[in-house]
């Protein structure tokens, strides 16, 4: 299903080059496995280099089915838990505090120093019996993390493929509206797999990571897993280690956005909804409701 999903993307977003065009592509792709989509990035540009990071199979995570992956050498594959990692998420003081969960985080920076031309950021969180751990406020550390490892390694005129739900939640939105000012928004939703789905894919192509509000977002993403972290393990401590919005920094209510960006979010999400609306109508009529 993944080679599939990569290929439709590819087909219609031409998110990989060509060997002829690049010799050099790197590709970052965060909850990697089983691998569909590096395996996509292969096939069509057999020169390009992929590092993925993965959740262990002993924690629950996928296998990844990238074939004779341990031997080729444009593969490298780190297995951790990404919502684990306090010091590159930007609280360190996690991993130190007197506390009984300090030492499930990590200080690990995997791929430090390293950019990378497309990111992937497609993970799902897996269910509570498989991971054994407490699940509160599980997808939304998931994707903050994604994406903060990810703005913290992309080039600039990169490109991020970002798993995202419900093109109408205000958190969506925000997310959306955020990445229309520092690079090129386009919303894809592959057929058949996600077409009755709420699930969509945010591309966002020559993204400019030092743009004032790409630093904002990071900024954002990094206090909202914070927080969501500190409640989900009872720590009393994280305030302290907030960064504080930039003087003049002004955060937009609902409406302001809607007001600035509605129009482009509709434009944007109609062929997403129009997808889903054929979609579900052929799964009724089937049905013969």
């Amino acid at each position: 299903m993944m080679k599939s999903l990569g290929d439709q993307l590819q087909k219609r977003m031409k998110l990989i080059p060509a060997v002829s065009q690049r010799t050099d592509f790197e590709v970052l792709d965060l909850c990697m496995a089983p691998g569909g989509f590096s395996s996509t990035v292969l096939k069509h540009n057999p020169m390009a280099k992929v590092f993925g990071i993965s959740l262990a199979e002993s924690e629950g995570g996928n296998t990844v089915l990238l074939r004779n992956w341990q031997e080729d050498t444009r593969v490298d594959i780190k297995f951790m838990d990404i919502t684990m990692l306090s010091t590159d998420l930007g609280f360190p003081e996690f991993a130190l505090q007197d506390h009984p969960s300090a030492s499930k985080f990590s200080d690990t920076i995997p791929y430090e120093g390293h950019s990378f031309d497309l990111a992937f950021c497609d993970g799902q969180v897996i269910s509570p019996e498989k991971q054994g751990q407490d699940m509160k406020h599980a997808a939304t550390r998931l994707i903050c993390a994604q994406l903060i490892l990810a703005l913290q390694r992309i080039k600039t005129g990169g490109t991020f493929v970002v798993l995202l739900h419900q093109t109408y939640r205000p958190q969506v939105v925000r997310l959306m509206e955020a990445f229309s000012h520092f690079s090129k928004v386009i919303l894809s939703k592959p057929y058949p797999y996600h077409a009755k789905r709420s699930s969509f894919y945010l591309v966002a192509k020559d993204i400019d990571p030092q743009h004032e509000r790409a630093c904002r977002l990071l900024r954002d993403l990094k206090n909202s897993w914070g927080a969501c972290t500190a409640e989900a393990f009872g720590f009393e401590f994280w305030q302290d280690a907030v960064e504080e919005p930039a003087t003049g920094d002004h955060v937009e209510d609902m409406s302001e956005i809607l007001d600035s960006f509605g129009e482009k979010l509709v434009s944007l999400a109609k062929p997403a909804w129009k997808i889903q609306k054929e979609a579900l109508e052929k799964q009724f009529l089937s049905n013969g409701l």
